[in-house]
């Protein structure tokens, strides 16, 4: 009977969509059954729709999947064009190959790419409902305008970039929603509940992820995205609803790599929108706020691929709902009215740019032959054996972005600017080096990623001023203007013990050095595994070796079981190892320290900062796929922390009872590790040290008053890079050198403390890249950026800023594993 069922419903679904299929027109409100922009539309109605309309229009449009979210939510782009296109989409595809000069062959077809990408941030939701008006104007509409977009440009829309974050801010508006819709701003459906729909699954902004490659779906769609390698790219956004409609040219600072023809093509594209807007009295505004600098944006990254990217933000955001109004008296700003704005914007991008198609493609291919405006023609990372595992990570980035490296086959003396010394020095570049040249097509990419320095024209930039990969990494590089000859070879992976392994011989310790955190992985292997190892707590030279203080001693005698054994085996065959006789152990006995398994615990909810959650949560599962404990802060108890050992506080704004519960867990011998805003958890007890430090800092600003209003008019950190100076007597320099490069967004600067120790501070002159208020460089050095004090019987760790933002600052993430996993 079950089965006559089902087969009788499949029967009707089947005969229900083919209903649908045949009518003449598939509207979205047809299909929803509500006027589109009454309410928002999830994401598998979505799905749905361009399934739907796949299938209607089967010779001008195709579905194509390309994933999932880690939610489970389909990814799908949606291609259009005109059926004589459509019949050599995979040429047009190879086209935009071949002028790039990746593949080699002729092109074909001068069919221009126009890529359009809705909703990266999931409660700035309009853009979905666009994307569904859009698709159906292209493929329903006979207008001369439509096809003539149809026959002369493949458009590929991203409908949704971010599903997770969507239905989160769709299904929490929804559930707040009544029968009446409420305007009124303080109504409870225009507020979200943490921590928004803004952000994807684990809490990333998508719209930072470009260039990094973190994230599940920047990394599938960046897959696909290079099969086509668009002309044009577009991120549609939303703002806070009292704002109107921002449209390029962008805000200065604009990079210096995006080109002369990228900005004139702004500023046509900019003419067409000014004459609609002011023709049908809409407001708007250009060339402020939003600039062309920091480069993992969706309009940055594609610009430096060739593209001409552009942003639109249309009031709204994810407080404006269905119909908002700040005040009773406003004029409600409705859903309906965002979309076609976005519409109208998306419609007249297709326009312009098959008007300029023949330019369009013309400088898509001179960009890549065109050599980038930095001073340095090479940039060489020292191939040093300690950083195997950056180098190896380095490497597979450039691989996504396909820039081409080499090694040098033969040695020779240059005159090169040093990163770590920041001037110019003579140096001999070895054998094996690993040597990028910017005679390739992605040179522009190449320059943005590792230039030293990064050209700032206006301090008032939307985000990061300073992104070099070489400080990111902690890696040993240089940049060279002469453009010496090189005698090059075929990158290889150098040859390591790993190669060499076939079973553990229990007559042997095996140390693995600590040096990357692809060393922290195999800690946290063994950690969870209960493997018993141990640390070594000095540096030591051991068989002509030396090995790192930190690194990991794996003794066999004390993991008898086949289980362990068996395990270590198969860890060991995938890292690097210095293996010795076990008659030998007592060469490094005496600075042994067993590690101990860590039982980690997370703060997450309203008090936190999402983002600092996220980038926590991220670290464990995928970094070192490691087991951990996330309590709601909201309903934290200190008997909730008695299975936590180490606790990690990300940025926030905590209550009294979140700072209470938090110093009653260091007391009785917890560690807990704060960041940037969540560091006044203790800092703000009067029984710390780190109060104390704080109260003397401010006592003596206020003696010199003078002093303090001339240095503190500009306290700003624009996202900039700084040196700080670890302490390398303790274990937080662990596989780090002296120096250690941190990015610098907050205002935040440690004062020395007493009692406590100084784990790591900023040294007379900080900044290295990017910029910083003159009031805050002065205020810098000799303060701290990390620090720990002991209080009652456990440790409390304090850090200015996250080592880990926004999954990208590799070095940071060694230095917070050394915080959490070893002894102090």
């Amino acid at each position: 009977m079950l089965r006559l069922l089902l087969i009788i419903q499949w029967i009707c679904l089947f005969l229900f969509s083919n209903r649908i299929i045949a009518q003449k027109d598939i509207t979205p409100s047809a299909f929803l059954g509500i006027d589109l922009g009454d309410n928002f539309t999830y994401h598998y109605q979505l799905v749905d729709y361009f399934e739907l309309l796949s299938k209607k229009y089967p010779s001008k449009a195709k579905y194509i999947s390309y994933g999932a979210t880690s939610e489970g939510r389909e990814l799908f782009v949606f291609a259009i064009t005109s059926s004589e296109n459509m019949t050599k989409l995979e040429e047009i595809k190879k086209d935009n190959l071949y002028r790039i000069g990746i593949e080699e062959g002729k092109v074909t077809n001068k069919i221009p790419v126009i890529w359009l990408g809705y909703n990266v941030h999931g409660n700035e939701a309009s853009g979905s409902e666009v994307a569904m008006k859009v698709a159906h104007k292209l493929l329903s509409s006979d207008e001369k305008e439509i096809n003539k977009v149809l026959d002369n440009a493949v458009v590929v829309i991203d409908p949704c970039m971010n599903p997770d974050g969507r239905d989160r801010y769709v299904n929490g508006y929804r559930a707040r929603r009544g029968e009446k819709v409420n305007s009124n701003a303080l109504n409870w459906s225009h507020v979200e509940s943490w921590p928004s729909g803004r952000y994807n699954h684990y809490l990333f902004d998508l719209n930072r992820d470009w260039a990094w490659q973190t994230q599940l779906e920047t990394k599938l769609r960046y897959a696909l995205y290079k099969e086509w390698m668009p002309q044009v790219y577009v991120d549609f956004h939303e703002m806070m609803p009292e704002y109107s409609y921002f449209f390029g040219p962008p805000a200065h600072p604009i990079h210096e790599e995006i080109t002369t023809w990228q900005r004139k093509y702004q500023r046509i594209s900019s003419q067409r929108y000014i004459d609609f807007f002011e023709e049908h009295n809409w407001k708007y505004f250009t060339e402020e706020i939003f600039d062309l600098l920091y480069p993992s944006y969706g309009d940055s990254w594609t610009s430096f691929n060739g593209a001409v990217g552009f942003t639109f933000e249309q009031g709204g955001h994810g407080v404006a709902g269905v119909s908002y109004k700040k005040k009773p008296t406003d004029r409600a700003l409705t859903l309906k009215q965002r979309i076609e704005k976005h519409y109208e914007t998306t419609l007249l991008t297709l326009f312009t740019a098959v008007d300029y198609k023949e330019q369009l493609l013309k400088e898509y291919q001179t960009f890549f032959k065109s050599k980038p405006k930095g001073q340095y023609s090479q940039f060489i990372i020292r191939n040093n054996s300690r950083d195997h595992g950056d180098i190896k990570r380095l490497l597979k980035l450039m691989d996504t972005h396909r820039i081409k490296y080499s090694m040098v086959a033969k040695g020779k003396s240059v005159t090169a600017y040093s990163y770590q010394l920041e001037k110019n020095i003579d140096i001999y570049i070895k054998e094996n080096d690993i040597l990028f040249d910017i005679n390739q097509p992605f040179n522009k990419t190449l320059e943005v990623l590792l230039e030293p320095k990064t050209e700032i024209t206006d301090s008032l930039t939307y985000d990061l001023t300073a992104w070099s990969l070489p400080y990111a990494y902690g890696l040993e590089a240089y940049a060279i203007e002469s453009n010496p000859k090189f005698e090059i070879k075929q990158f290889q992976e150098t040859v390591t013990q790993k190669d060499q392994v076939h079973s553990i011989d229990k007559d042997y310790i095996y140390i693995v050095p600590w040096n990357s955190i692809e060393d922290t992985k195999v800690l946290t292997r063994f950690l969870d595994k209960k493997i018993e190892i141990s640390y070594l707590n000095k540096g030591k030279n051991i068989f002509n070796t030396f090995l790192p203080k930190g690194s990991i001693v794996i003794n066999p005698e004390t993991n008898e079981s086949n289980r362990k054994l068996n395990f270590i085996n198969k860890i060991l065959k995938d890292v690097n190892y210095i293996k010795a006789p076990i008659n030998k152990l007592g060469l490094i006995s005496d600075c042994l320290t067993p590690f101990k398994e860590k039982r980690i615990s997370v703060l997450a909810g309203g008090e936190s900062n999402p983002l600092d959650f996220g980038a926590l949560w991220h670290f464990f599962d995928h970094e070192l796929n490691y087991p951990i404990q996330i309590l709601d802060v909201e309903k934290l108890s200190t008997s909730k922390l008695f299975s936590t050992d180490v606790l990690l506080v990300g940025d926030g704004r905590y209550s009294p009872s979140t700072h209470k519960v938090i110093e009653n867990f260091v007391k009785v011998g917890g560690r807990v590790i704060l960041f940037e805003g969540a560091t006044k958890i203790m800092s703000e007890n009067t029984t710390t040290d780190m109060y104390d430090s704080l109260h003397i800092s401010l006592v003596q600003k206020s003696r010199s008053s003078e002093a303090s209003s001339k240095t503190s008019l500009n306290k700003r950190a624009a996202g900039c890079i700084v040196k700080v100076e670890l302490d390398t007597t303790t274990n937080i320099s662990n596989g780090l050198n002296p120096i250690y490069y941190s990015l610098k967004q907050s205002k935040l600067v440690l004062p020395k403390i007493g009692l406590g120790e100084n784990l790591g501070t900023f040294p007379e002159s900080p900044l290295v890249s990017g910029y910083l208020g003159q009031g805050l460089k002065l205020e810098m050095p000799g303060k701290s950026l990390i620090a720990i004090e002991k209080y009652k019987k456990g440790e409390i760790f304090y850090f200015g800023e996250s080592p880990l933002f926004r999954g990208f600052w590799v070095n940071g993430m060694l230095l917070l594993s050394n915080a959490i996993f070893f002894d102090y």
